[in-house]
């Protein structure tokens, strides 16, 4: 409910009888309201104050992970860094699955990452033309390809980017990346995981990059 409906407004939209004999019908109505509103007030306050709880304690849990994560705690680190990586936009249609694994000594990260595979991608492109017509067009076998190396590519070095660029407190030197893909074993009819994509970057040689400008493709 709106908190910021004015019942007495309500109240005079309800007309006003000319037949005195139909007064208490609209106190009943009048009554009805109040009571509707009533109910609905005390709904949304009970909503209220609930989001508010469970904002502050997700405040409260975000504030706790910060503070161990600038300590350099193992476990807080890695959720710190999931946490990142699972918050990332990416098409509804791609699954995504993070498993992270950081280690202290080597200052170093290893993410685990499932990529899309090849029947995610879409068959058909849409483009305008200059009359406003949508023309719909199949992807060549080739073209879906090159479609599909393009994606997860770029995913890598966003995987990648997203983990220095959140790294405030300095703590990692060097990012390993190793991309799969679930699928169902042709052979065998079961599913099945495979590697397709794996790289190491540091530090330093990332910051050297222009993502704007590489192809990701030839930094493999």
């Amino acid at each position: 409910p709106d908190p910021y409906i004015d019942l007495d407004s309500c109240i005079k939209q309800i007309p006003m009888p000319s037949n005195r004999d139909l007064l208490p019908a609209r106190e009943k109505q009048i009554g009805e309201l109040k009571s509707a509103f009533d109910e609905d007030h005390i709904d949304w306050e009970i909503r209220r104050k609930l989001f508010y709880q469970n904002r502050n304690a997700a405040n409260e849990t975000l504030d706790l992970l910060m503070a161990e994560y600038h300590q350099n705690t193992p476990e807080s680190v890695t959720e710190y860094f999931r946490a990142i990586l699972e918050a990332s936009k990416y098409p509804t249609l791609m699954y995504r699955k993070v498993d992270l694994e950081y280690n202290q000594a080597l200052k170093a990260v290893i993410v685990d990452f499932l990529l899309p595979n090849p029947d995610q991608i879409p068959k058909f492109s849409q483009t305008m033309s200059s009359k406003g017509e949508v023309k719909v067009t199949e992807h060549s076998a080739a073209n879906k390809k090159r479609l599909y190396d393009s994606i997860i590519y770029q995913i890598v070095f966003r995987v990648i980017h997203e983990v220095y660029a959140s790294d405030i407190a300095n703590l990692i030197n060097g990012v390993t990346f190793n991309g799969w893909v679930s699928s169902i074993d042709r052979t065998t009819g079961k599913p099945a995981a495979s590697y397709i994509a794996s790289l190491h970057v540091l530090r330093a040689e990332f910051a050297n990059l222009d993502l704007n400008n590489i192809d990701p493709k030839a930094c493999f």
